[in-house]
């Protein structure tokens, strides 16, 4: 029996499973077409590998997730290979540049030390590791974005296998086809901050959930934001132990009333607390200074010439396609604390996505879905909708990915696109130039 028929029919995303497991039979085809794709185009050869991986998983007779893992580790290990390469090849300006020069000057600085010129001191846990990789290249610019780039990509990897290990192909597979993806080393700290924001949405221990983003926020203090995610939580559990211990639990197995209890009890006392919250750290001079560069003075330019309507088609839709499924969930039929939070999160970054256009917020306002909207689709996996047999759901899903990585394809013949890799010859790239470029340097 096939995977999908062998696995209990309440895992999440089942009809995803079938809509893959319809091309079990031709995946070693697609292997070696993606192997080839791959050679010559590195970066459009990924999808494919990354197809191929899904299909396995979802089509395999075999259930156990460490055999399927290793079935997959060639792909991934391409995959995450070419990613890391690619990233490292960014043509260096603005904040990339900044971040070089503090790396170069971490040279001549004792170990632990940070650049007070650049305010490193503020944000430091992004450069830490930096410090050793530039004592030992003697500052090498080269050396810095590949380790940056290495640590970022394998991290997002290693989270996509753990957290979501029946779907991992495709969370990887919708984050590395989408633009903001590649910003890691252009807003480096800042996508730092999500290798301790990502796993203190899974873990169910509250204490250390919080720690990380206490991490997170001396990576880069945007990560602050997150925290409301968190006081909304413990108002809810506390809400939900007030309704058992006076036993009125149908009150929670009522749609109408989970949405009324949420409007007028939950949502504002989560404002208060967190509105106190922002007050007392917009009084520290190093949150206001955080919040003054998201006014958008700073990078007028991006967002004037590269924030429209057509560059951010991926971007509304993405917002758009998973709105859909929050709407329609099924409220006992997901990991409810996955579940909230992530949706937490959405909200939180489509407030800030909307401030863009309405206030004039920065970009990096609402990063976090910008650069990895793949862990978003979480909330479609446990919206319900895709559980059972295929549906128009899985449909529209699965027709979105191939859309979307489309549209990515078509944005790297941008010859104007406002980060540039490979010398903006990124389509005609092969692997070779990927293996010149890591050897030569």
């Amino acid at each position: 029996m096939i995977f999908v028929e062998s696995i209990n029919h309440k895992v999440p995303g089942m009809a995803l499973h079938q809509v893959f497991a319809k091309l079990y039979q031709a995946k070693y085809l697609i292997l070696a077409t993606s192997l080839i794709l791959w050679s010559i185009i590195p970066i459009i050869g990924t999808f494919f590998l990354l197809l191929y991986c899904q299909i396995n998983i979802s089509g395999n007779k075999i259930i156990d997730r460490k055999i399927l893992f290793l079935q997959n580790l060639i792909p991934l290990i391409l995959v995450l290979f070419t990613i890391i390469i690619y990233n490292a090849s960014i043509t260096p300006f603005g904040d990339t540049d900044v971040y070089i020069r503090v790396y170069k000057l971490l040279y001549y600085e004792p170990l632990f030390h940070t650049v007070d010129a650049f305010d490193t001191d503020k944000e430091p846990v992004a450069f830490i590791l930096s410090q050793f990789v530039s004592k030992l290249t003697s500052g090498d610019e080269f050396s810095f974005l590949l380790f940056q780039s290495a640590t970022i990509n394998t991290a997002i990897t290693i989270y996509s296998v753990i957290f979501v290990p029946e779907l991992y192909p495709m969370i990887i597979l919708i984050n590395i086809m989408s633009n903001g993806y590649y910003y890691q080393l252009f807003w480096m700290p800042q996508f730092y901050s999500f290798i301790f924001i990502i796993p203190s949405l899974y873990i169910s221990n509250y204490i250390k959930s919080v720690s990380l983003i206490c991490i997170a926020y001396f990576t880069h203090n945007s990560s602050l934001s997150i925290i409301g995610v968190f006081i909304y939580e413990k108002i809810t559990h506390y809400l939900i132990h007030f309704f058992k211990v006076f036993k009125l639990p149908d009150i929670l197995n009522n749609k109408k009333n989970i949405s009324l209890i949420y409007i007028f009890i939950v949502l504002p006392l989560s404002s208060v607390i967190f509105q106190n919250f922002v007050e007392f750290a917009l009084s520290q001079d190093i949150f206001t200074s955080k919040i003054n560069s998201y006014s958008g003075a700073q990078s007028a330019n991006f967002n004037q010439d590269h924030f429209n309507i057509r560059n951010q088609l991926r971007s509304i839709l993405d917002y758009s396609v998973i709105s859909i499924f929050l709407l329609k969930s099924e409220f006992n039929k997901f990991n409810s604390l996955i579940f909230f939070r992530w949706v937490g999160i959405f909200f939180i970054m489509l407030f800030f996505y909307a401030a863009v256009y309405t206030f004039g917020f920065n970009m990096r306002a609402s990063a976090l879905f910008f650069c990895l909207p793949g862990f978003f689709y979480i909330i479609p996996i446990y919206s319900g909708k895709l559980d059972g047999s295929i549906n128009i759901y899985s449909f529209i899903l699965v027709v979105w990915i191939i859309v979307r990585s489309i549209y990515f394809a078509i944005a790297l013949l941008n010859e104007n696109n406002y980060l540039t890799f490979f010398e903006n010859q990124e389509l005609s790239t092969t692997i070779t130039g990927y293996f010149q470029l890591l050897f030569s340097q």
